[in-house]
């Protein structure tokens, strides 16, 4: 069955050469369908030599009994 992860929000933090990117997804079975999982993508990134570099990636789901906070929805 395919897998739809859509980013429904963004965070931009960014300090000079450096960026933090919180993006907030849901993933759906269908388009129309229920979010059946929702968490945060973590991107931190570097400006250098014109462009900007992804330093580092994470993410985590969203666990049962700890909401995900209203500054990132």
């Amino acid at each position: 069955m395919p897998l739809l992860m859509l980013e429904i929000a963004r965070t931009v933090d960014r300090f000079g050469q450096i960026a933090q990117i919180f993006g907030t997804y849901e993933c759906r079975r269908q388009a129309d369908g229920p979010a059946y999982m929702t968490g945060i993508n973590s991107f931190q990134l570097l400006h250098k030599e014109g462009r900007w570099w992804v330093v580092n990636c994470c993410w985590d789901n969203e666990p049962e009994g700890n909401p995900m906070p209203q500054q990132y929805l």
